[in-house]
């Protein structure tokens, strides 16, 4: 059953299998005609104060504005007093100054647009009742299992989706965690953490080793001869054979390094080192 003049969400109404729908924004008595209309237009407004007091400044005051109304509309020009004060008790008095014309096509066309979506409407579909104003969603009510639902170029995301997509645990899978700090009142992410295992390529990543290198192993990756044959004779040299040898007046340093360069040349015992 629907009335003559439905069209789906713009005129009329209509029930089926216990679904209705009301557009009540056109469904009025004594609408305007889509023909341009006479309507009131406000050139100016004034607060009592602003109006100058003295006789000659006030006449100057509204001839002045009086003249900034079109020619051909000055005629039906009014003064007219509006008590805008929360408690009527005259302590915002306006004074205004209107006058009437005629709508353009422009401004009827736009009148006539703006009264299709004007007013309530509901609309009561696949389980859920719509209430519509002015051409905005102000309620939507019923079964919204899925996670959103798009009517009318608007989005509507369900309250268990919106639950469901919330981080309420800082662990978020046996290989990931987030980080959560409180900033303004509020949980944010502050970092992202993985598990104990991890596979990643060994073109893209290393393992930095934190622990500090000793001199000889800094010298190995330096290439630092010199520098090698010195740590290691100063080392030979705190033993109790080195310091035998340098109590008995013999050059320790320098026989230890002529014993190392023997062994490091082809043949020695260090030559693969």
């Amino acid at each position: 059953m629907q009335s003559h003049d439905y069209v789906p969400g713009v005129s009329g109404w209509k029930i089926e299998d216990g679904r209705f729908e009301i557009n009540a924004a056109t469904i009025k008595v004594g609408g305007l005609s889509p023909e341009p209309q006479f309507i009131t237009i406000t050139a100016a407004e004034w607060n009592e104060s602003d109006i100058p007091h003295i006789a000659l400044e006030r006449c100057r005051f509204i001839r002045d504005a009086i003249n900034a109304i079109p020619d051909q509309y000055r005629g039906n020009a009014e003064f007219s007093t509006e008590d805008r004060s929360f408690e009527g008790n005259g302590s915002d008095l306006r004074t205004l100054l209107t006058y009437r014309r005629a709508e353009t096509s422009e401004e009827a066309a736009a009148r006539v647009e703006r009264a299709k979506v004007a007013g309530t409407r509901v609309v009561h579909k696949n389980g859920c009742m719509t209430i519509i104003h002015d051409g905005v969603v102000r309620v939507r009510l019923g079964n919204l299992e899925q996670p959103f639902v798009v009517e009318d170029d608007q989005l509507f995301i369900s309250e268990a989706a919106v639950e469901n997509g919330t981080v309420t645990n800082n662990k978020v899978s046996p290989q990931w965690s987030i980080k959560l700090e409180v900033r303004n009142g509020q949980y944010v992410a502050a970092g992202i953490g993985i598990g104990s295992q991890l596979l990643t390529s060994a073109d893209k990543f290393a393992v930095k080793d934190e622990q500090p290198k000793s001199e000889i192993e800094q010298a190995i990756a330096e290439g630092n001869a010199q520098k090698i044959l010195d740590l290691i004779a100063g080392t030979i040299s705190e033993t109790e054979l080195g310091k035998s040898m340098i109590a008995e007046g013999e050059p320790f340093a320098d026989r230890v390094r002529a014993v190392i360069r023997d062994e490091l040349r082809a043949g020695g015992l260090l030559h693969r080192i």
